[in-house]
């Protein structure tokens, strides 16, 4: 088998960097990207029959800056995206649209580091809470989960426990599964991968529960 090229659209003719993609159903997509003057902007796009691909609406959800975006969908009128902002800092914003993924609105957001956000990747626990992994402080690796203010349910609080752990961020990835086991995949300086594995996330208006600095030990360079 082969990768054949089906259609191509070019959705920012300014600038369109640090994308992230995310699918809404079998039709449509969202993609979160840093525009003009760097800032975060999200489209809501369509796909028909033939893979053609057009753009229903955009929002620029931060006027600021946004780097390195990240996108997870929450429920069928909500996604959650989160960035670098202003001065580098961690963001994570709720944005809504209606069913058909059209009229993108800012619901809130979150400003959950002062120091520094590098490579942030998110999941989507359920509609309700969302874990963050990225780079903090000097560069470490911390893993956040939030709630996300768009459920009333009330859980207790959640525990992170990292089984593996290594060294600085470069760039990562999370995956998650049923039993609420994450996996985060990290590269270190040396563009080698290792994964840390969270477990016990039982528990997930916006507010931090819980944050686990799971390394700072030498880099290993093989």
């Amino acid at each position: 088998m082969a990768i054949t090229q089906l259609h191509s659209l070019e959705f920012d003719t300014v600038n369109g960097t640090h994308s992230s993609i995310c699918k809404i159903d079998d039709t449509h997509f969202m993609v979160a990207y840093s525009g003009e003057s760097n800032n975060g902007f999200i489209k809501t796009c369509s796909i028909n029959g033939s893979y053609e691909v057009a753009v229903i609406d955009t929002l620029e959800f931060d006027t600021s800056d946004a780097s390195y975006t990240s996108l997870a969908k929450l429920d069928s009128t909500h996604l959650v995206v989160a960035y670098a902002g202003a001065s580098s800092d961690a963001f994570v914003a709720v944005i809504s649209f209606d069913a058909n993924c059209d009229n993108l609105a800012l619901v809130h957001y979150l400003e959950h580091d002062t120091s520094n956000c590098t490579y942030p990747a998110i999941y989507a626990i359920d509609s309700a809470h969302i874990v963050i992994a990225y780079g903090g402080v000097d560069d470490d690796g911390f893993i956040k989960t939030f709630s996300t203010g768009i459920s009333s349910a009330v859980n207790n609080s959640s525990t992170l426990v990292v089984s593996e752990g290594t060294s600085e961020f470069v760039g990562l990835a999370v995956k998650g599964s049923a039993s609420r086991t994450l996996t985060v995949a990290e590269a270190t300086a040396a563009f080698v991968p290792f994964p840390t594995t969270v477990s016990n996330m039982s528990n997930k208006k916006f507010g931090l529960k819980d944050r686990y600095e799971p390394f700072r030990i030498s880099k290993r360079v093989y």
